[in-house]
Parts: C-alpha cells; sequence; structure tokens
C-alpha cells in the first residue's frame, strides 16, 4: 500500500440528489421561459392547423362559389342560343311584338276549332319565353301589322281565315286553293303553274 493520502468519493446518495436538482432546474427554467409570453412548440403546432384548416375551408368556399358561376353562366347561354334559334325560325325577334290572328272554324263562323284554339296557346307560349308582347284578333282584323310578325291560324278555305286567304293571294299570286268538296278528286288540293297537289288524308 502507498503512503499517499486516502481520497474518498461522495456516496452513491448524494450523487441521485444531485443530478434530481439539476433537472428539475432545467425543467423550471423552461417553465418559466414560456410564462413569460414566449409560445412553446406546442402552442405554434396547434396555431398552424387552424390557420390550415381555414384556408381549407376558404379554398372549398371560393372554389364552389366560382364552378357555380360558370355553371350558371352556361346554362343561361345555352338557353339564350335555343330561344333565339326558335326566334329565328319563327321570325320573331325578341322583345318585339307578334300579332296572331285566329280564324274560324269551317263553314261555321263565330266558332274555333279546338285545334286552333290549341296552336294559338303555343304560339303566345313561344312569343312569352322570346319576351314579346302578344296581340290575338279575329280573322275581321283589317289593319296592318307593321313590322310585327303575324301568324294566321286557320285555312283560307271554308271562310276560315280570310286574313290567310289575303295573305296567300297577295304573296303567292300563282298559287290556288280548291275549295272543300267530297265529291270532287281536287278537293283541298294546291294547283301551282297547272300541276295539282291533291290532299292525302292517309299521309
Amino acid at each position: 500500500m502507498g503512503s499517499g493520502p486516502l481520497r474518498v468519493g461522495p456516496a452513491p446518495e448524494n450523487r441521485w440528489a444531485s443530478a434530481c436538482c439539476r433537472v428539475a432546474q432545467v425543467r423550471k427554467t423552461d417553465g418559466e421561459g414560456r410564462a413569460g409570453g414566449a409560445p412553446g412548440r406546442t402552442g405554434m403546432g396547434e396555431l398552424d392547423v387552424v390557420l390550415s384548416v381555414l384556408a381549407n375551408v376558404s379554398i372549398g368556399l371560393l372554389t364552389s362559389v366560382l364552378g357555380g358561376c360558370l355553371v350558371w353562366l352556361w346554362e343561361r347561354g345555352q338557353h339564350t342560343r335555343t330561344l333565339n334559334r326558335k326566334g329565328a325560325f319563327f321570325g320573331v325577334r325578341p322583345g318585339g311584338t307578334c300579332l296572331i290572328v285566329l280564324g274560324n272554324k269551317h263553314d261555321a263562323p263565330g266558332a274555333a276549332h279546338h285545334r286552333d284554339v290549341r296552336a294559338t296557346v303555343e304560339l303566345a307560349m313561344l312569343a312569352g319565353e322570346l319576351g314579346c308582347a302578344v296581340t290575338v284578333e279575329s280573322d275581321d282584323f283589317r289593319g296592318s301589322n307593321g313590322d310585327h310578325t303575324e301568324f294566321c291560324v286557320g285555312g283560307p278555305l271554308g271562310g276560315a281565315n280570310a286574313r290567310t286567304a289575303g295573305h296567300l293571294s297577295a304573296h303567292l299570286p300563282g298559287v290556288t286553293f280548291h275549295p272543300y268538296g267530297p265529291e270532287d278528286d281536287d278537293w283541298v288540293a294546291i294547283e301551282v303553274a297547272g300541276l295539282r297537289y291533291r290532299f292525302d288524308r292517309d299521309n
């Protein structure tokens, strides 16, 4: 054995106590730093999650609004094109005025055939879709329609619609409509330049 002084280290219990004190001091310092107003990592994570959720909700709402507006505009344009095609086919200008002349039932003055009434209602509905004002007159109407579109419901024979007969004679002078007669083979036939186009009931 040597003759030097004998050094004795601290007891194991004392070492354990010192380590516990150091850990407690570190935790205390961390807590004081957060209490002083500096947000910890946990607080920042919750804020990021909230902001992310709000951003996703806002983007979803904006996308839905834009999509709905585009669909509405496309459907409105499609509807407008359809109405314009109908108006061009019937010669009706959107927002204008059209005249409907309802004739009489064949050989029955003062009475209208139910098919003519139905046709008049359908024409009025079409004009209403185009935003047109509608005026309905009887075949006794002798006024001018000006630049308005005119619909004459009823044929020119048998006194059904005298205005129809007048328009046909004015604009189709070479066309002849044969009168109704069951015993005549040419009844209600259309004759043009000597050629007769007979009425075929089955077609």
